[in-house]
């Protein structure tokens, strides 16, 4: 079966067929998707307007890839300021409070009360 490749599902398997890829790898496919888009835009438009066009994505990439850092050093942050309180240092797979604490061999919940498939 053929997937028209505008269709929301074709979009879901592209993002969850490069969800798992290393970061570099989806770079240069997002450099690559930059480069066939100028070329593609070159008909027609002017070398300003092209550069324009580049800009404005690379901006975008950027801006992105400044989100996941930010995400990333956000939650090292929080684990990091758990394990100073006390705590474990893993998100709750309830509530995602950092207040897992020991009980017993599982983890509890000092938020939420939730457990970690332990009864």
């Amino acid at each position: 079966m053929q997937v028209d490749p505008d269709s929301p599902v074709a979009s879901l398997q592209h993002e969850v067929a490069t969800a798992f890829q290393p970061v570099q790898v989806r770079m240069e496919s997002a450099m690559d998707a930059l480069t066939a888009l100028q070329d593609e835009q070159t008909v027609g438009l002017g070398k300003s307007e092209v550069r324009e066009l580049a800009r404005q994505l690379q901006d975008q990439l950027d801006a992105r890839a400044k989100a996941r850092v930010g995400k990333a050093n956000l939650e090292a942050d929080r684990r990091t300021e758990a394990k100073m309180k006390g705590y474990e240092g893993e998100s709750c797979g309830e509530c995602g409070n950092f207040t897992l604490l020991r009980n017993g061999t599982c983890m509890k919940c000092d938020t939420c009360g939730g457990t970690s498939g332990c009864s």
